[in-house]
């Protein structure tokens, strides 16, 4: 039998596969560090009014909620209460379906009278985890 024998490889495969295994090596690195050493703090959710505007017969309070914990929440309920000049308060929720950590998503709230940015309340009342 006469075998003949392959070519040998060319450098730049050789180049271009050590980039991948590096590459592929740092990922895999920071996972497991990320996995050993992150931040593995519960989730710590604020919420903050991001703008307020006139919405068909009503307003629109559109509000930013913040995840600075090292966990993702799920089903985040955002509450929000508006007191009414006439001694009432309006309430509202909404839903996020995911905060991850170290992140923000925006929403927003419908209300029929013109909310104060300065009492208006609003908070995250609960999560699930995912």
């Amino acid at each position: 039998m006469n075998a003949k024998a392959s070519p040998p490889i060319p450098p730049a495969e050789w180049i271009v596969a050590g980039i991948g295994l590096v590459v592929f090596a740092s990922v895999l690195g920071l996972m497991v560090w990320d996995a050993v050493a992150g931040d593995q703090s519960p989730p710590r959710i604020t919420v903050q009014v991001d703008s307020i505007a006139p919405s068909g017969d009503g307003f629109l309070l559109k509000f930013l909620a913040r995840n600075d914990g090292g966990e993702t929440a799920a089903e985040v309920v955002v509450d929000g209460e508006s007191p009414t000049p006439g001694g009432q308060t309006e309430t509202a929720s909404a839903t996020l379906d995911f905060l991850p950590a170290h992140s923000e998503r925006r929403g927003g709230f419908f209300f029929k009278t013109k909310p104060d940015q300065n009492t208006v309340r609003l908070r995250a009342s609960s999560f699930r985890e995912p």
